[in-house]
């Protein structure tokens, strides 16, 4: 009996433990994924890129993108190398943000619930989409090194890996919303932590 209460004892504590590492790191990368969301804009704005969202990242179009670049000088170029370096850092930022908000918010689900099952699943999404950014900026500096004469297949490469990312992203966040309501409600949550008894099954 003092086994199984030193044992229960020992897995509270490593849950306390798991939650408090993933609130502090919360805590570090939502201020890092803001600085470097100011810092990253205002490098794309210094760029004079006239590209938008839908006719670059979710365009599937050399030309547009060519004719784009075509637009800017070697300085203007420049500055978008450095912003597209920067949003390495960003994607760091909110890939750590989404899997300690969904790893931190699934703590309150009960263990083998559904919910608590999809918040993990959810949390290395939200990671996924980060690194589906870090391939998409891959492609996209590739075609830098000849903003006019980059090949074609480029373009759509880069469209591909952003709209996969858009696809987790989203997919993350409503997660987020709809999980933080969840544990604001808890009787909704206890209702959907609630295991079937095995006598109603039979």
């Amino acid at each position: 009996m003092k086994w199984k209460n030193s044992e229960k004892d020992n897995n509270e504590s490593l849950k306390d433990s798991g939650k408090l590492l993933t609130k502090r790191l919360i805590y570090i990368s939502l201020p890092a994924m803001l600085i470097t969301a100011t810092f990253l804009i205002l490098l794309l704005e210094l760029s004079s890129y006239p590209g938008t969202l839908d006719d670059t990242q979710l365009g599937f179009s050399a030309e547009i993108i060519k004719a784009h670049f075509a637009m800017m000088k070697s300085e203007d170029i420049f500055l978008f190398i450095l912003g597209n370096l920067l949003d390495y850092m960003f994607l760091i930022a909110y890939g750590c943000f989404f899997y300690s908000s969904a790893r931190y918010l699934s703590w309150n689900y009960q263990q083998g619930s559904f919910p608590l099952k999809v918040g993990k699943m959810i949390a290395w999404i939200g990671v996924f989409s980060a690194i589906c950014d870090a391939v998409e900026n891959v492609f996209l500096l590739s075609m830098t090194a000849n903003p006019v004469g980059f090949p074609n297949w480029l373009a759509i490469a880069h469209s591909t890996f952003a709209l996969l990312k858009f696809i987790l992203m989203y997919l993350t966040i409503g997660w987020l919303i709809f999980s933080f309501v969840l544990n604001k409600i808890p009787s909704t949550s206890k209702r959907i932590n609630c295991k079937v008894p095995t006598d109603l099954v039979k």
